[in-house]
């Protein structure tokens, strides 16, 4: 029969080897191992609801107070965004004579830490609003702890 190695030789054949580019607190992970960024448990949004968003408009608030509007071509797990015919609206405050501005973006990637809130977009709704006549206070940004 075969004998069982002693569990210290074990445990080394499954460590990767070090080598000269990898610092000694951090070991890489085994070959057989794929490791992928995880979705913070603090993310509302679950990779299955954005899917569904797919190839539709939508609009996001970014964490620093933007709001951008366009199609969702794709996503990942950490909600990296890639949006196609992109549209920043930066809006006229409410006292203020001068119209809220769109600027054409086209295509855009925000990345997920970027994103404060994601929304699909009501696109009979939209059609019926001017949004040069749209006023609004700035939203402030939001900090990540």
């Amino acid at each position: 029969g075969h004998a069982t190695p002693p569990h210290s030789l074990l445990h080394r054949r499954t460590q990767p080897p070090r080598n000269a580019t990898t610092p000694l607190n951090r070991q890489q992970p085994a070959a057989h191992t794929t490791t992928f960024p995880a979705i913070p448990a603090s993310h509302p949004v679950e990779m299955s609801t954005l899917q569904s968003f797919v190839n539709k408009p939508v609009t996001i608030i970014t964490s620093d107070g933007r709001t951008l509007t366009g199609k969702l071509l794709g996503c990942d797990q950490t909600t990296n965004l890639i949006l196609s015919s992109t549209i920043e609206r930066i809006f006229a405050l409410p006292d203020s004579d001068e119209p809220t501005q769109e600027v054409e973006h086209g295509l855009y990637l925000i990345r997920g830490d970027n994103v404060a809130v994601l929304g699909l977009v009501d696109e009979e709704a939209e059609e019926g609003i001017d949004w040069t006549l749209v006023k609004a206070h700035p939203l402030g940004g939001m900090k990540h702890s």
